[in-house]
C-alpha cells in the first residue's frame, strides 16, 4: 500500500504504477539504479517528475524488534524530516512511503538539484587558483560551518554528518544546503562534548587535496560565529581526530566523482 503525505497524491498519482513495479524489484522505463549503501536499493526517475525511490534493506536481525519500540528506519526518517523543517532546515520532502510483503519499507522523495559538499569540492574546486573560484570555495566553507552551527544551536545532532550527506544546490549562491540520510538524527536539550566532536569529525572527512588546514579554520570560524556554546579548546582534538581517521578511511571528496543528483545512502 502506498501512503501519500500531504496532498502529494494529486500531483504525483501517475507514479503509482512505477512505484509498484519498483517494489517488485523491476526497473521501470525512465528510471535508473543509483549506487547506495548495502542497506538500501535506490533508483532515480530521470524525467519529470524527478524523484528518488529508496527501499530499506535490513541491517541486522535485531532491526525488526527494535522497530517495534522506536519505529522503523523509514518512519524515523519521516519524523526527523519534520524536526528539521520545524527548525527551518532544508531536506528533500518525502512524497509517499509504504510497506512490502517481506516487512521491508520504501519511500519516495523529491529530487533536489544539488550535489554533496564533498563531491562539489572535488569536482569544481580541486586545484583551483583563480581568485573568483577561490572566493566561492571559501564562502562555501564558511557558510557550511555556519549551517552546522545553526543545526547544533537547534539541538539537532545528525546521525551521519558526512560531507555528501549535506547537499549544496547547484544554481544558488550564496550556498543553500539540504540535509539527507536523517533517520538517525536526534534532538537534545544540550549536546554533549562527545556528540559535538563526532559530528564535527564526520563533516571534516574531506581529502587534503580538496581542503587545507586554513580551509578547515574557515569552516570553524563560520561554525563558532553561530554556535556560541562551543568550547574552542575542542578544535585541536577535532583536528587531530579527523586527520587520524582520514588515514584509515576514504574521505567523501576522494577521487574525481561523476556528478549526478545526490541521494541518501
Amino acid at each position: 500500500m502506498i501512503r501519500w503525505l500531504h496532498n502529494y497524491k494529486k500531483s504525483f498519482s501517475e507514479l503509482n504504477d512505477e512505484i509498484q513495479t519498483l517494489n517488485k524489484g523491476v526497473m521501470p522505463d525512465g528510471w535508473e539504479r543509483v549506487s547506495s549503501s548495502i542497506f538500501a536499493r535506490v533508483a532515480f526517475k530521470k524525467s519529470n517528475p524527478q524523484v528518488f525511490y529508496k527501499q530499506f534493506l535490513p541491517r541486522n536481525f535485531m532491526e525488526t524488534p527494535k522497530a517495534l519500540v522506536r519505529g522503523s528506519r523509514c518512519q524515523r526518517a519521516i519524523k526527523q524530516l519534520k524536526v528539521l523543517k520545524r527548525n527551518n532546515f532544508r531536506s528533500p520532502d518525502v512524497l509517499c512511503w509504504g510497506k512490502l510483503e517481506q516487512g521491508r519499507e520504501f519511500m519516495v522523495t523529491e529530487a533536489v538539484d544539488g550535489v554533496g559538499v564533498g563531491n562539489c569540492l572535488a569536482s569544481f574546486f580541486r586545484g583551483v587558483t583563480e581568485p573568483d573560484l577561490l572566493k566561492q570555495k571559501r564562502l562555501i566553507l564558511g557558510a557550511l560551518g555556519a549551517e552546522i552551527g545553526r543545526l547544533h544551536s537547534a539541538g539537532v545532532v545528525h546521525g551521519d554528518l558526512r560531507p555528501n550527506n549535506v547537499l549544496i544546490e547547484r544554481s544558488l549562491f550564496p550556498p543553500v544546503f539540504h540535509f539527507i540520510d536523517n533517520e538517525r538524527n536526534k534532538i537534545h536539550k544540550k549536546i554533549s562534548r562527545k556528540l559535538l566532536i563526532k559530528n564535527l569529525v564526520q563533516i571534516g572527512m574531506l581529502a587534503g587535496v580538496d581542503i587545507s588546514k586554513t580551509d578547515r579554520c574557515r569552516f570553524f570560524r563560520g561554525y563558532i560565529g553561530v554556535y556560541k556554546d562551543f568550547d574552542k579548546e575542542l578544535i585541536g582534538e577535532i583536528f587531530s581526530t579527523t586527520l587520524k581517521r582520514l588515514e584509515g578511511k576514504n574521505p567523501d571528496s576522494l577521487g574525481s566523482p561523476k556528478l549526478s543528483k545526490s541521494i541518501p545512502e
